[in-house]
C-alpha cells in the first residue's frame, strides 16, 4: 500500500524506479528531501518523486528524467526556512538602486585607469 514519502522515507531503505529495477538506497532524509545513494556521488531529490510501498521507495520520474530533478543539497522549505513577511526587506528601491549603479560603474572606471569603453567607435 502507498503512503506519503515524507512521513515513511528512512536511511537504508531501498530505492526502486518505475519499472522495478533498484536504483539505489537513501543515505539521509531532511525535510521534504532525501539523498539518494545510486552508486555515484549522491544527490538530493524531492519528495514528490517518492512513494512508499511495502517498506521500499518507488520512484516516480523515469530514469531519464532523474537528472533534471537532482540536487546537490536539499532545497529550501519555504514554509520553514523563509520568512515570507521579511521579504520586503530585500527589495531596495530605485534611488538606492540607481546609487548602487553609479557607485559599481565608477569602481569600474577606476580598475579600467579612468577610461570607460563604451564600445562606441568614431568612423
Amino acid at each position: 500500500m502507498a503512503s506519503t514519502a515524507s512521513e515513511t522515507l528512512n536511511p537504508g531503505m531501498p530505492v526502486y524506479d518505475i519499472a522495478g529495477s533498484q536504483v539505489g538506497m537513501i543515505r539521509a532524509v531532511r525535510g521534504g528531501y532525501f539523498d539518494l545513494d545510486a552508486g555515484e556521488p549522491g544527490y538530493w531529490l524531492s519528495v514528490r518523486y517518492i512513494t512508499c510501498e511495502d517498506g521500499r521507495g518507488v520512484l516516480t520520474l523515469p530514469m531519464r528524467e532523474l537528472a533534471e530533478h537532482r540536487l546537490m543539497q536539499p532545497g529550501l522549505e519555504p514554509s520553514n526556512d523563509i520568512d515570507r513577511a521579511g521579504l520586503e526587506d530585500h527589495v531596495i528601491g530605485d534611488e538606492e538602486a540607481l546609487s548602487v549603479r553609479e557607485r559599481m560603474e565608477r569602481e569600474l572606471r577606476e580598475q579600467r585607469g579612468g577610461v570607460m569603453d563604451t564600445g562606441l567607435r568614431e568612423n
